[in-house]
């Protein structure tokens, strides 16, 4: 039976009860909200709950009971499914994917991951000496304390440069380091929209190991700067607040980051919300939305990362950030875009265990939505237990 938000059952009659930890109790938050909440609640969200059920044969008993816990657990799956309505994006959660086999344990996953990063290194670490083995931009290189910047050789964009971080682990960095690398990268948006008027359009990508598409293991974050318009995806994000504000007179940024609190899933810290989002695009997905991409902003970057890294056992991810463009509100509006409203936008996703030869990414998320196995209350909950405790 599929429970769409709005009943109240949900589950019939003699039916085992639907979970309400974490991310299954997410329909009866909603229900439980005051009415100007609730109201918020129903347009962003729609939330179903169902049961995935199965009728495995008595010989699978052992090879289910190793694998995922019990026999049980496979036979009746609680899956729960959030779309957030104005975005057009949606996900399915379900713990038991979790359990699959093949799934690495943890414990001597970072044994593994050095194995992995020294023997890359070892072959040739392309970024070793960047003042000789890469070009620089025709504006020239930037030098920051920890790092260095080049200029891509097999570009996306016009402008895309890169920030080589001095050290060559891509999983190894204090505080220092990254407000560094961060600086450095604003420096570098600075230079290509100085050197090119109609680059004004900021983007940020940082890939830490080959799961997340990282072609080289050293560490670096890629910069680059549209022209003329923002990526549609960004662009897109943009329309969307617009056609919120139309519909309902209201400002799309502050409904979610309200709808995130109400629901247990927003911390503030400094000037910065931090949401674990309701519906990740995969596992673990972080939003951080900050008004200026300054010190704090950055500061508060790498707490995000530090208990992605040290709490979460995270050794792979994918880090954007998105900026409004760098033209005032005035220009932009004479141009018929409208940015006073968009945030700075981080995003912060796992991209799984990098031992794995799975992939993260499959048909579902190409193609329909996006399949979880973890809960974003769990993320939320470690993020405010370790926030600021730099391992």
């Amino acid at each position: 039976m599929v429970v769409e938000h709005g009943d109240d059952r949900g589950v019939i009659e003699g039916e085992k009860p639907f979970p309400t930890d974490g991310i299954f109790g997410l329909k009866n938050r909603i229900d439980g909200l005051y009415d100007v909440d609730r109201e918020i609640a129903a347009r962003v969200l729609r939330v179903t709950n169902s049961w995935g059920k199965t009728n495995p044969p008595a010989s699978m008993a052992p090879f289910l009971e190793r694998g995922f816990g019990s026999v049980e657990k496979v036979e009746n799956q609680p899956i729960v499914r959030v779309d957030v309505i104005p975005l057009g994006e949606g996900t399915l959660f379900n713990h038991l994917r979790s359990r699959r086999p093949g799934m690495s344990s943890l414990a001597d996953l970072d044994e593994k991951v050095q194995e992995i990063i020294d023997s890359s290194l070892a072959k040739g670490d392309v970024f070793a000496n960047p003042l000789d083995g890469t070009p620089e931009s025709t504006w020239g290189r930037l030098q920051g304390n920890h790092s260095v910047t080049a200029e891509n050789v097999a570009k996306f964009d016009g402008e895309h440069s890169l920030v080589i971080f001095n050290q060559p682990h891509p999983l190894r960095y204090g505080r220092e380091e990254v407000v560094d690398y961060l600086e450095t990268a604003k420096r570098v948006w600075d230079e290509q929209r100085r050197h090119d008027k109609d680059a004004e359009y900021p983007f940020l990508i940082w890939q830490a190991m080959g799961k997340s598409a990282s072609s080289v293991t050293h560490g670096h974050i890629q910069v680059v700067s549209a022209r003329e318009r923002h990526y549609p995806k960004v662009d897109r994000l943009r329309t969307q607040a617009a056609d919120y504000k139309d519909k309902y007179g209201a400002n799309f940024w502050t409904d979610y980051e309200h709808l995130h609190d109400k629901l247990g899933l927003m911390i503030r810290r400094n000037g910065s919300c931090v949401m674990a989002h309701v519906a990740p695009i995969k596992e673990k997905e972080i939003w951080m939305l900050g008004m200026d991409f300054d010190r704090e902003f950055m500061n508060d970057t790498f707490d995000l990362l530090d208990v992605y890294l040290h709490r979460l056992g995270v050794r792979s991810f994918t880090l954007s950030i998105a900026k409004p463009p760098i033209a005032t509100t005035e220009e932009m509006r004479s141009r018929g875009e409208d940015w006073s409203e968009f945030p700075v936008l981080l995003r912060l996703v796992d991209r799984g265990d990098p031992t794995s030869p799975t992939a993260d990414i499959g048909a579902m998320e190409l193609y329909a939505a996006s399949v979880v196995a973890s809960d974003p209350y769990d993320v939320k909950r470690v993020l405010s237990e370790h926030w600021g405790e730099a391992a």
